[in-house]
């Protein structure tokens, strides 16, 4: 997964970002309560990986596809300056 992706900017190392978006690595058993929880098993890698919607509840839950895969989502994100409107 992720093969020949550059990893080394694709992430900001804010003191706010790594307190806030950074853990540790989930355990098998907070996977399995969370899939017990949640009453089905979690997907996991390419196999049985899902695809990546948004699902609008504003719009009678309306699902737009993103991506075919989470390493498809990742892939395609960019950074938000090249959003940036002109004045």
């Amino acid at each position: 997964m992720f093969e020949g992706f550059d990893f080394a900017n694709f992430w900001e190392d804010s003191a706010y970002a790594l307190k806030e978006y950074v853990s540790e690595a989930p355990s098998d058993e907070l996977i399995a309560s969370v899939e017990q929880e949640l009453g089905y098993k979690l997907p996991c890698g390419p196999q049985g990986e899902p695809k990546v919607v948004h699902i609008d509840q504003e719009r009678d839950y309306e699902i737009t596809p993103l991506a075919d895969s989470f390493e498809n989502f990742i892939r395609g994100l960019v950074n938000e300056y090249d959003f940036e409107l002109e004045d």
